[in-house]
């Protein structure tokens, strides 16, 4: 693979997962899924890749293209001595490089090979791209939701703790209570704050992969609301094993041509001698060729087959990865899956009474400031965890699609 393929690819599978700056809230625009997922196909490092792997298409002119013919014209006049020609003489001969048949037929071969290999390189990184960009709006989803709830919880805390400072005040409840709910809410609007962070990390991270500084987006509803990607049997080769396989044919093609090229071409020469006195003419006409005694490309051959042996090599060892990971993903899916389940079966359904329940019991003095605390932490405990659990079970959907097609 060509040094500027390598650089451009590895800069995009691994540089865009450096977190952008965050972006002003200001300049907040909500995007859905499919618009965020059009806009890829504009990131400048995907654009980058394709340019990359085209100039291909100059290396498949070239290997087709033979030597440009040589020109040469020399002179001779009399300079001491016996002169053994009373005149000068000039002699012009043109040279002509030719190839055995079938040698620059290998030659583009492999440069074809190559070319088709460095274009599946660029559409595996766009694949990959487009899944480390659904991982970051899955997690900005889940970032945006935990806010939310924060927020809301952060709101109903100050609206208790209003209660309890008035009964404080009037005489109906302890100073130590009012204390109390006052650290448990300064510890929320802690959490709150971190939430923001990790919503305006996600949003660097949309950035940084899309490659637009500054851009600062917003995903529309909840992450249950997000239609999952959809999980298909493998109808087709995976990408992986389908660059995998590009590079043994690059490899081989590769290999045929050194083998072509064991025998060295021939080099036509046609020319004539001119002589001004006496006048008169020769033509001149010859081939010539390096004798294969000693080189017989032994040395590029070699290498050209052990890069086909590892290629090969190569191929086995992703086979094995992606049966590996396909077997995993779903594994670890199917557990997340079944552990979201239990959990809305089991707690889901009484969030939203024990909450209001708690506050009610508070009011009519069934329960001191602690009691409701908790109740209304464990609530908060509670959402929490579904959305961590959904974005799980989201993220081992992603993991499934890259370990099945991509």
């Amino acid at each position: 693979m060509r040094p500027a393929i390598l650089v451009v690819l590895v800069a995009l599978l691994h540089g865009a997962r450096v977190h952008a700056q965050d972006a002003s809230e200001e300049t907040t625009v909500t995007v859905t899924w499919a618009e965020l997922e059009a806009r890829l196909s504009d990131s400048p490092r995907l654009v980058a890749a394709h340019l990359a792997a085209e100039a291909g298409e100059g290396d498949v002119i070239a290997a087709g293209t033979p030597e440009n013919p040589l020109l040469s014209l020399d002179f001779a006049g009399f300079l001491g001595g016996e002169p053994t020609n009373g005149g000068t003489q000039s002699q012009i001969v043109i040279g002509q490089t030719l190839p055995w048949p079938g040698q620059l037929d290998a030659r583009v071969r492999a440069a074809q090979a190559r070319l088709v290999a460095d274009r599946s390189l660029v559409t595996l990184a766009r694949a990959y791209a487009r899944l480390d960009l659904r991982r970051a709006y899955v997690a900005l989803l889940a970032a945006q939701d935990r806010e939310a709830l924060l927020a809301e919880a952060e709101a109903r805390l100050s609206r208790i703790a209003t209660l309890v400072t008035a009964r404080s005040t009037a005489g109906a409840g302890r100073r130590w209570d009012v204390v109390r709910i006052e650290a448990e809410l300064a510890a929320l609007r802690s959490t709150r704050d971190a939430a923001r962070g990790d919503v305006a990390a996600a949003r660097g991270r949309i950035a940084a992969l899309l490659g637009r500084p500054g851009e600062n987006v917003r995903a529309p509803g909840t992450l249950s609301d997000l239609a999952p990607l959809p999980i298909r049997a493998t109808e087709r080769e995976h990408p992986r094993l389908a660059v995998a396989q590009r590079e043994i044919e690059a490899a081989e093609a590769a290999e045929t041509r050194e083998r072509a090229w064991a025998v060295p071409p021939i080099q036509l020469r046609v020319g004539a001698i001119v002589s001004s006195w006496p006048e008169g003419g020769y033509l001149l006409g010859g081939l010539s060729m390096p004798l294969p005694f000693v080189d017989q490309n032994r040395g590029a051959i070699e290498r050209a087959a052990v890069q086909a042996s590892a290629a090969r090599a190569a191929r086995d060892a992703t086979s094995r990865e992606v049966e590996a990971a396909r077997i995993a993903a779903e594994r670890t899916l199917a557990r997340r899956r079944e552990a979201l389940e239990r959990f809305a079966g089991g707690v889901s359904s009484s969030l939203a009474t024990i909450g209001e329940m708690a506050e009610i019991a508070f009011r009519g003095g069934e329960i001191d400031v602690f009691e409701l605390l908790d109740s209304v932490r464990a609530t908060r405990e509670l959402v929490l965890g579904r959305i961590e659990r959904d974005e799980a079970v989201r993220q081992a959907e992603i993991d499934l699609v890259e370990a099945t097609t991509l």
